[in-house]
């Protein structure tokens, strides 16, 4: 089995729009540990298995789900909802915290590439005049 090494996690991460440290709260261990796996130290055997265990378990939870959220990542929260239909359940708390605070992000980022479209388009019709 290969190891797994911090471009291994910090890809993981991102993939799955996971934070530092809620990576680090998955594992059982703290924010600064996961940055030093991420930079290069090395990440003990029995962190391996655990990470190994951490995956696979989030890769069955999101039941290959590939919904694209605005920034390119998978969206876990859309996972989240998918399963709460699917299941006839409502939400628990911190899933419908991390939904809404997934859609506002969402929101925010709607908005600046709006705003960034427009002043591009702005600034095409000036430089065409």
């Amino acid at each position: 089995m290969s190891q797994i090494d911090g471009k291994m996690i910090r890809a993981f991460r991102e993939a799955n729009g996971i934070s530092q440290t809620d990576f680090g709260k998955m594992m059982g261990v703290a924010l600064r540990t996961v940055q030093n796996w991420e930079s290069g130290n090395k990440i003990p055997p029995n962190k391996q298995q655990k990470m190994r265990e951490v995956i696979e378990r989030h890769e069955k939870k999101a039941f290959s789900v590939d919904f694209l959220s605005a920034d390119g990542q998978k969206a876990d929260e859309k996972a989240i909802i998918l399963d709460a239909l699917e299941n006839k359940r409502l939400l628990s708390r911190d899933e419908a915290h991390r939904v809404i605070a997934r859609i506002t992000e969402l929101e925010e980022i709607e908005k600046r590439w709006t705003n960034i479209v427009k002043t591009l388009k702005q600034t095409l019709r000036n430089d065409l005049m």
